[in-house]
């Protein structure tokens, strides 16, 4: 099975996932502002469009937000690539998880690149991002004074001769992410770039970890991708600087990540300690 899809195409490409770290990297000199997206299921059973659609809708609301009241770029990523909960051994019904995960999120790539580039992002229609079960709230109708504001803007680039149907403002470059988890489908889907020789995760441009085993260590020291370290209340200071010292040995700007995964009361009892 992992030989079968490691024939497959590769899901993301090596120039992307440069291109994110890139991004990344600005962002950790304060060139930029980063944003996580999750559509919290990531599981194959909950594979649909609308709710890509709606995941990416909410994504492109929370980025405008952000772009207008930080005039930074966001560096956009979600975290909706479908992945199969237990191992690769074959389901009870004789199916092959490991090959229809790869289909699944092959289409959900193909559903985001659409709307990132198709003219579904244009910034011209700010206004029909709105989910529908959010029109009559709060959150909503101030959603939409702030919309006025941005169109207000948009007259004014257009009356100083700015095109704003330009691909700057049409399109939005959108980067995945999902959780390490099934080695066997990360190796498969693993390739060397043929016009750098380095060697990528293809599965997804950016992987998360957790309480990385031996073996996860072992697979991200060889890619290239960049990662994120889930920390929870239970890390201690000393594991972070080991995981850090492990997984970006050179301190390479955009390579590493921290994505804490902590309650509000955690935060301010453990969260300090781990900066310092």
């Amino acid at each position: 099975r992992q030989k079968k899809i490691s024939k497959y195409a590769p899901l993301v490409f090596a120039g992307e996932i440069r291109t994110l770290q890139e991004s990344l990297g600005r962002a950790c000199q304060g060139q930029g502002f980063c944003l996580f997206g999750d559509d919290s299921a990531e599981s194959l059973t909950e594979f649909n469009v609308d709710n890509v659609r709606d995941t990416f809708k909410s994504i492109l609301q929370m980025s405008l937000i952000l772009t207008y009241g930080c005039a930074l770029p966001i560096v956009k990523i979600g975290r909706m690539v479908y992945q199969i909960a237990d191992d690769d051994d074959d389901a009870d019904d004789g199916s092959n998880p490991l090959v229809e995960a790869y289909h699944q999120n092959a289409q959900t790539l193909n559903i985001l690149r659409a709307f990132a580039a198709g003219g579904f992002a244009d910034i011209n229609k700010l206004h029909s991002w709105n989910l529908d079960f959010a029109e009559t709230t709060p959150e909503d109708s101030r959603y939409r004074v702030f919309g006025a504001k941005v169109d207000e803007s948009l007259l004014f680039l257009r009356a100083a001769g700015v095109d704003t149907h330009a691909p700057t403002f049409s399109q939005v470059d959108f980067y995945t992410a999902h959780d390490c988890k099934l080695l066997p489908l990360e190796e498969a889907l693993t390739r060397t770039d043929s016009t750098t020789g380095k060697t990528y995760d293809c599965s997804a441009h950016m992987l998360f970890v957790r309480e990385p085993t031996a073996a996860h260590l072992e697979f991200i020291r060889g890619i290239n991708n960049p990662l994120g370290l889930k920390i929870t209340e239970e890390t201690t200071p000393e594991q972070l600087l080991e995981y850090i010292d492990m997984m970006n040995p050179l301190n390479t700007p955009g390579k590493l990540s921290i994505v804490v995964r902590m309650d509000a009361d955690a935060m301010t009892l453990k969260l300090p300690d781990l900066i310092r």
